[in-house]
């Protein structure tokens, strides 16, 4: 607490330096000794967001970064690494000058009223997967350049597979779908929101065969400002389960995106190599099972599943009927 001296306690103070009593040091001591304790703070900057509601962000989008990995693998058929680099709170004046230009940037709708948010994916890596989606190797990259509207068009493939992953990552704190707004190559034309304003920005580096780039996204404090309290919940739940509880999880993450080949077997035939030769259009071809008997399916070379074949949806189909317990049967592989 400040407190002045009054006149007679100036005198007597003096006058014990005076005479040895009290050290200049001594004072200067108990003159520090009063001062008020200062913490610096940036009011462009205030801390809003703690960092467990930035520790929940991120595990959201770490479920992101898995999903469309596994997504881009196997609907681009080529080698695609995805990490999660940084997840920041800026002012969104400082994401827009952090962006290349011209590049490929998207704003998204959040249902459920929350509001738009923005993606940004550098140039090379669009180009690389459009060129991926009409049959070449993703090697033919130009100069980036704003895209055509041909080359847009194509590119919505690459966004339907990005909407469906964060609907997905998002679902375990708020059900919201996403939905594209508007396209732009110049990140100055986008006014997501005030250039003073807090976003949360995610980072992610891409590497796409002989490409690589990076994926940014932006959003406003006052899109996600609702569902923070879900964030923290989310966070306080899982550092609740056991050390044992999380190490499963923990697996259960890693392995739950791997592709697995999975196949359903109508039968065999046996046919002589003369027979072979000289199969034509409308020749039938007699199998080892009953058209009463189920459809055998495997995992791999692993029996796991009976069912009976159909059709859903124009589409060839197998409703699972029996389960099995996983082994291995020789001839497996023959269709």
């Amino acid at each position: 607490m400040d407190k002045t001296l009054s006149q007679e306690e100036v005198d007597a103070l003096l006058g014990a330096i005076k005479t040895g009593d009290v050290t200049t040091e001594q004072v200067a001591q108990m003159d520090s000794s009063e001062k008020v304790k200062v913490t610096s703070y940036n009011f462009r900057k205030p801390r809003l967001i703690s960092s467990e509601q930035l520790r929940g962000f991120q595990m959201i989008h770490d479920s992101f970064v898995r999903g469309l990995q596994s997504s881009l693998l196997m609907n681009l058929r080529t080698t695609i690494e995805i990490k999660l680099v940084a997840v920041d709170v800026i002012t969104y004046g400082e994401f827009v000058l952090s962006l290349s230009n011209p590049t490929y940037m998207s704003v998204l709708y959040m249902s459920a009223g929350m509001g738009e948010i923005c993606i940004e994916l550098n140039l090379p890596i669009v180009m690389a997967i459009i060129d991926i989606l009409l049959g070449g190797d993703g090697s033919n990259v130009e100069e980036p350049r704003s895209l055509t509207a041909i080359e847009l068009s194509v590119s919505g493939g690459l966004m339907e597979a990005v909407l469906a992953e964060l609907k997905a990552a998002w679902a375990t704190v708020t059900d919201t779908t996403f939905q594209v707004q508007s396209y732009e190559s110049n990140p100055e034309f986008m006014q997501l929101t005030t250039s003073e304003a807090l976003v949360i920005s995610v980072t992610l580096d891409l590497h796409l065969g002989g490409a690589s780039g990076i994926l940014n996204m932006c959003y406003p404090y006052s899109v996600i400002q609702p569902v923070l309290t879900n964030l923290s919940a989310r966070v306080q739940a899982r550092s609740g389960r056991g050390r044992r509880g999380g190490d499963q999880e923990n697996m259960n993450a890693a392995i739950e995106d791997v592709p697995l080949d999975i196949r359903a077997v109508l039968g065999h035939s046996s046919i002589t190599t003369d027979d072979l030769l000289h199969l034509r259009s409308g020749d039938l071809l007699c199998l080892d099972t009953n058209i009463s008997e189920p459809v055998k399916m495997y995992v791999g070379n692993r029996l796991c599943y009976l069912g009976d074949p159909g059709q859903s949806k124009g589409r060839v189909a197998v409703k699972i009927s029996e389960t099995r317990h996983p082994h291995v049967e020789e001839g497996s592989k023959d269709m």
